[in-house]
């Protein structure tokens, strides 16, 4: 199977890590900062239909982590924030 790799494609898999990067140098310049990166609940496993998508969430995720152990005692907050399926509270 062959698939041409658009420009949303490049930017879903590399934008998380350029960026983090980039403003990364300039928070550990300050010694403040923080870089909030989104993953979700399905980066725990692969499903069907939604490989690449978990995929890139677990990258996210696993970034995260390394970035925290890095520049957690330079000044600079890591975390990986996971969605969740919505909870519809129903009430009589």
């Amino acid at each position: 199977m062959t698939k041409r790799i658009t420009n949303a494609d490049f930017r879903a898999k590399y934008a998380p890590w350029a960026l983090s990067y980039l403003l990364g140098q300039r928070m550990l310049k300050r010694r403040h900062g923080g870089i909030v990166l989104m993953s979700s609940l399905s980066s725990s496993q692969g499903s069907a239909l939604i490989a690449n998508y978990s995929a890139t969430k677990a990258y996210n995720r696993l970034l995260a982590e390394g970035l925290w152990e890095e520049l957690r005692t330079q000044g600079v907050d890591v975390l990986a924030c996971s969605d969740s399926y919505p909870i519809r509270w129903l009430s009589n």
